[in-house]
């Protein structure tokens, strides 16, 4: 059985249809338009050399690219890296360096300071924005069709670094179980909006 975060979730949609995000501003995604969106972003990812088990580190705005990024991840079998961005370059070159991302993917913005810090882990950087209309998110737009979603059994689906009590970090794993069991914190399924969740 496929235990893939995303593959568990997918199994779930009734109605491809329905609609899966609004935005603030009123635009509307269906479950049919995630798993578009998602199976490109994951080819993307394997065409840069993502394979599973990679880490895929970010420091990005929250928005709906930033989530197929997410979700790529899952589909290609990599490892979710999230990064606030208020972290310095500093606090950057120590987490990368220290989980060895093949990619990271930052703010546009940011590109020209992380660039070195990208360099230096070995990480391949690329940007995506709130809009997603980069050169590399404009190559996704390209890939067609779909992604087989990279079966997993209690695999690795995220690391998360909170601050400890005195203010360094600390490192969580997540296991795609844990994720998946975890009751969902919306006050109405179906639709996800910032002022549901």
């Amino acid at each position: 059985m496929n235990q893939n975060l995303f593959h568990l979730l997918a199994e779930g949609i009734v109605d491809p249809k329905a609609t899966a995000i609004e935005t603030p501003d009123g635009h509307r995604l269906s479950y049919a338009d995630i798993l578009a969106a998602s199976a490109r972003m994951a080819h993307a990812l394997v065409s840069l050399g993502v394979v599973p088990g990679d880490r895929v580190a970010a420091q990005v705005e929250k928005s709906v690219p930033a989530l197929m990024l997410y979700l790529a991840s899952l589909r290609a079998g990599a490892v979710f890296l999230p990064l606030n961005t208020a972290y310095t370059p500093a606090e950057i070159a120590y987490f990368i360096g220290d989980a060895t991302p093949r990619l990271f993917v930052c703010d546009p913005a940011a590109a020209p300071k992380l660039a070195p810090v990208a360099q230096a882990a070995g990480a391949r950087l690329m940007t995506l924005g709130p809009t997603g209309r980069e050169r590399w998110a404009r190559r996704r737009r390209r890939r067609e069709g779909d992604f087989a979603t990279v079966p997993a059994a209690d695999d690795l689906a995220a690391l998360f670094i909170p601050r400890g009590r005195r203010g360094g970090p600390r490192g969580r794993c997540s296991a795609t179980a844990i994720w998946y069991r975890t009751p969902a914190r919306c006050s109405r399924p179906g639709a996800l909006t910032s002022a549901t969740c």
